[in-house]
């Protein structure tokens, strides 16, 4: 994986959530690793900035984004917590990532937000380098 977006400032924070919204996640990926005191969290990418034109029709066109496996690392997290919205779901989407003080909250849309405590601000976002798969959709034009 090759890092993509790194911040320590939190002027900066909007470059995370330009990245990470609606980003696709399972819960099982939320992993926090006590001793180092680092939180990482897989997710899913479609990068629409990358999606190429494969068919043209008259009014329809064909097109394929590539989706690539990501991963968001924060460090210094001194606590962690999940609020859980909805159990039933074993997977979210990223809103948006919220500081306050010394809060780091990453919200999710429809089933948990990942609360941390830091101790200063580093949230690194890595890429694969290669998409895991493609996903191909027609649209009127």
């Amino acid at each position: 994986m090759k890092t993509v977006v790194q911040i320590e400032n939190f002027a900066e924070i909007d470059k995370i959530n330009d990245f990470i919204h609606d980003c696709y996640f399972e819960i099982e990926n939320i992993n926090f690793n006590e001793k180092l005191n680092i939180l990482s969290v897989l997710f899913n990418k479609l990068d629409r900035n990358e999606r190429e034109l494969i068919k043209k029709g008259v009014i329809i066109k064909k097109y394929r984004t590539p989706e690539y496996q990501c991963s968001i690392k924060l460090w210094d997290v001194n606590k962690f917590s999940q609020r859980i919205k909805n159990d039933s779901e074993k997977w979210d989407l990223f809103n948006k990532i919220s500081i306050r003080d010394e809060e780091v909250i990453l919200w999710g849309q429809i089933s948990v937000d990942i609360i941390l405590c830091i101790n200063k601000l580093n949230i690194q976002i890595e890429k694969m380098e290669f998409p895991i798969r493609y996903l191909e959709k027609w649209a009127i034009f």
